[in-house]
């Protein structure tokens, strides 16, 4: 454990483990989320990761539901850890997304939450 405090504003949900996939330019890199909160996300990537500042997608489908719905969200990746293991490449982003993938993210991390305290 660092000894720097959290830069987050917003509660997370860490370890949040869920493949995604990740469209920068015309690049496609397969990932995951490592760490989720309404706000952002961090994730791990196989090759290198975007620079910090580059716009991106995270497409990611989203509920406990095999069918749940794929979400296309747009964020701004805020910084990077390229390759050098250990740890594997990656990246945090802060979303830009609209109050409905929003409500959709809280919705989602509720559910974890909930069924954490039940352990």
């Amino acid at each position: 454990m660092s000894g720097e405090p959290d830069k987050r504003g917003v509660a997370r949900v860490q370890p949040f483990v869920v493949r995604c996939l990740i469209v920068d330019g015309a690049r496609r890199l397969s990932g995951y989320l490592t760490d989720l909160s309404s706000t952002g996300a961090q994730v791990t990537v196989e090759g290198e990761p975007p620079a910090a500042g580059a716009s991106v997608v995270v497409e990611v489908r989203l509920g406990r539901e095999a069918a749940a719905t794929a979400r296309r969200l747009p964020a701004t990746v805020q910084w990077a850890r390229g390759e050098a293991p250990p740890p594997p490449p990656s990246f945090g982003v802060v979303f830009r997304i609209a109050d409905e993938d929003r409500q959709a993210i809280e919705s989602v991390l509720a559910d974890v939450r909930r069924r954490a305290s039940q352990i």
